[in-house]
């Protein structure tokens, strides 16, 4: 059973960072501030849990990065959540100011309006 919820959860991951990437195909997506720190974050998470994955599978168990404990918990908890959740954080701290601008202009635009 926790294979399969390690299974959905790398899935469900993936599939936001892929959704993310190829929303930032768009030009005025990718300019916005935070962009590239929200894609990194989702990307090293998705790493993270990728690793967690490979790890519970016994095929895997003699590459160098499974033959020590500490070198996949590394990648996995250091590289892949901390590190992920930390440019997330970062990235939405910036879209924070960015998405209130634009909730006040629209606002303003309604009120012009009426």
């Amino acid at each position: 059973m926790d294979i399969l919820s390690t299974f959905l959860r790398t899935c469900v991951i993936t599939f936001l960072a892929l959704s993310l990437l190829h929303l930032g195909r768009n030009p005025y997506i990718r300019k916005d501030v935070g962009w590239r720190l929200l894609v990194t974050g989702l990307g090293l998470v998705t790493f993270g849990s990728l690793v967690d994955l490979l790890g519970k599978l016994d095929f895997f168990s003699d590459t160098w990065l499974y033959s020590s404990r500490s070198v996949s918990d590394f990648f996995e908890e250091i590289i892949g959540y901390f590190m992920g959740m930390l440019c997330v954080m970062l990235a939405i701290l910036r879209f924070i100011p960015t998405v209130w601008r634009l909730w006040s202009m629209e606002g303003e635009l309604l009120n012009e309006r009426n």
